[in-house]
């Protein structure tokens, strides 16, 4: 057991590398923040000395880590093209919206794409930007999808799409949360916490990043989900079997009551 806890932890600290060495500010900001929620229940849970090692090491890791490129990191934070990227992430987010109120029901799967560019009009705002801060106009040039995750699906599959979206990601959010609390202090319980927070996060940074639109990522999220399914069928069987045996226990108690009767009766 000891064993198998140290290689997740030599995998966590190499996932805390590539994604501090990604640069990405949205994906160190929920990494960090998903890392804070697991340290937390994990100690909530129960305090251990080998727990309070851990947290007190990885603590020393990042101080060091975060010396190492601090300055490359503050960098990025203050990068010239931040506040363009911001006001475009804006504007795209506008644009969204008004496909939206025109097709409440969407434009269609992979058709923002599409309508972003002439001779649609959902691109106006951006081109209206470009022509403020004297920056040529060119309608034959495309332009990008939608940042947000979020805004790209409400565009594209409309209300009813989203709502479902909701839905179905509630549901194994609610399945994670149910293995937790079952496989408390289990291995597939310290799992189900991972899949909860992971998952959590990812959807957090959506409203940022289109990340479940990358390829790699998808099938990721898509495993992920049929491990929090695998661990939500052992447990239903798992409670399943402990009713059947409780039912049978009970039944077993009511049959030697019975013959208790019988014999009293009898004498």
């Amino acid at each position: 057991r000891r064993r198998s806890s140290n290689f997740f932890l030599f995998a966590f600290i190499s996932c805390t590398a590539i994604v501090q060495s990604g640069l990405s500010r949205a994906g160190l900001m929920i990494f960090a923040l998903g890392t804070i929620i697991v340290v937390a229940l994990s100690i909530a849970d129960r305090l251990t000395r080998r727990r309070l090692g851990v947290v007190v090491g990885l603590s020393c890791i990042a101080v060091v880590g975060l010396a190492l490129t601090l300055d490359t990191i503050v960098k990025r934070f203050y990068d010239y093209g931040n506040e363009e990227s911001a006001k475009t992430r804006e504007m795209l987010n506008e644009s969204s919206r008004w496909m939206l109120e025109d097709y409440p029901l969407g434009v269609g799967w992979n058709n923002f794409a599409v309508t972003i560019n002439y001779p649609y009009p959902y691109s106006e705002n951006i081109d209206y930007w470009q022509k403020i801060n004297n920056d040529p106009v060119d309608k034959n040039y495309k332009k990008g999808i939608v940042e947000s995750l979020w805004w790209l699906l409400l565009s594209e599959t409309g209300y009813q799409g989203f709502a479902t979206y909701l839905l179905f990601i509630a549901m194994f959010l609610w399945w994670n949360l149910r293995n937790a609390i079952y496989y408390r202090r289990e291995y597939l319980g310290a799992v189900s916490v991972g899949l909860l927070v992971g998952s959590s996060m990812n959807y957090l940074q959506s409203f940022l990043e289109h990340v479940l639109t990358q390829p790699r990522n998808i099938f990721l999220w898509l495993t992920l989900l049929a491990i929090t399914a695998r661990i939500t069928t052992w447990r239903k069987g798992e409670q399943i079997q402990l009713k059947r045996e409780r039912e049978e226990q009970i039944a077993e108690q009511k049959r030697l009551l019975l013959e208790e009767d019988e014999e009293a009766a009898v004498a």
